[in-house]
């Protein structure tokens, strides 16, 4: 299962403390993405899951404009 968090050491990660990723069996968080807030990170985390939301590529595009 996906899941996004926030990151406590924002010294790593300026202005995107929130991470999508998933845990292994030893508990260890596999990194996917970074967002700037929890709003965008649950959109992608969503996806990942299973969702019919928009794909990450739709939300890249999205942002670019």
């Amino acid at each position: 299962m996906w899941v996004y968090m926030k990151y406590e050491e924002v010294d790593r990660l300026i202005n995107k403390p929130y991470l999508v990723g998933f845990f292994d069996p030893l508990s260890k968080f596999h990194v996917e993405s970074e967002h700037k807030d929890n709003r965008s990170a649950a959109r992608p985390c969503a996806w990942l899951n299973g969702s019919s939301v928009n794909s990450p590529d739709d939300l890249i595009k999205k942002n670019e404009k």
